[in-house]
């Protein structure tokens, strides 16, 4: 399905044909840092206010952060996958794909283009650290219930072979290791089609606080 809001629609008829309750009405307050001045509250169904962030890309920017109040991280991701919600900015512009939501797992994809090179023509080591950065702060935050949101504290990355693109595409694969409280621990690998080894990292992530 092309149309995320259509697709959005579907999964809304699907819950009901479930016999699943309709979820709640929320008001959740919009308008952060540049987009300040654009300041308002969105009040429906988190489907109603997902389908206006596919619609409005300025509070898109920031529609998976005030989402993740409404819905936990494992429904978030899977409706990314799924595409019923757009991905962030970030992985949009690096080309990364969310495949895969599982509880405690998250699979990306990822093609290395020569528009990620660096000086040396191999694939910027950023954009494999920030591959498995996405994935392991996802595979976190697929265990938080709503309003809990982890994010990345410390992160260690060994680049074991250059990227370029003839390799073609990647898969980073991410799992957790453990969830406490206040910090977690996540590992990832980032394979090529024959299983050939290109980065493994390791992560820990903090409680994000509310703000006040």
């Amino acid at each position: 399905m092309n149309d995320p809001r259509a697709a959005l629609d579907a999964c809304s008829l699907r819950s009901q044909a479930a016999g699943q309750r309709p979820k709640s009405l929320y008001r959740i307050p919009f308008g952060i840092g540049a987009h300040a001045s654009r300041a308002t509250v969105m009040t429906g169904s988190a489907t109603h206010i997902a389908a206006r962030l596919v619609r409005d890309k300025a509070l898109a920017a920031h529609g998976g952060r005030h989402l993740r109040q409404v819905m936990s991280g494992l429904e978030l991701f899977q409706r990314v996958a799924a595409g019923e919600l757009p991905p962030g900015p970030l992985v949009t512009l690096l080309g990364f794909r969310l495949t895969e939501a599982h509880t405690g797992r998250i699979v990306f994809t990822a093609t290395p283009q020569e528009d990620y090179y660096n000086g040396v023509g191999v694939v910027h080591g950023g954009w494999s650290a920030a591959l498995v950065d996405s994935a392991m702060g996802c595979a976190v935050n697929s265990v938080m219930p709503a309003g809990r949101v982890f994010a990345t504290l410390e992160l260690k990355v060994n680049l074991t072979r250059p990227l370029h693109r003839l390799v073609g595409e990647v898969r980073c694969e991410a799992t957790v290791l453990h969830a406490g409280s206040r910090t977690a621990t996540a590992e990832a690998r980032v394979v090529d089609r024959h299983g050939k080894l290109y980065a493994h990292a390791t992560t820990t992530c903090i409680l994000v606080e509310p703000q006040r």
